[in-house]
């Protein structure tokens, strides 16, 4: 998440600008998702790109040359 924000002017004094630099720092810390029961980490090798392109292919010719061969 980003938050965007527009900060008190240099002029206007050190409690405003850390006034509002607490409040963002609640707010990410309040949108992070926290780590407990039902959050895990998993890891995937996923599919590869050439593979989506690659099986139809294959499926296609194998039921091609049973047809012509069959």
């Amino acid at each position: 998440m980003q938050v965007d924000a527009l900060g008190a002017a240099p002029l206007t004094g050190k409690a405003k600008r850390d006034k509002l630099a607490q409040e963002l720092l609640r707010r990410r810390a309040a949108a992070a998702p926290k780590a407990g029961p039902g959050f895990e980490k998993r890891f995937t090798i996923g599919l590869p790109e050439c593979l989506g392109f690659g099986i139809p292919l294959a499926c296609f010719l194998v039921v091609g040359f049973a047809a012509a061969f069959g």
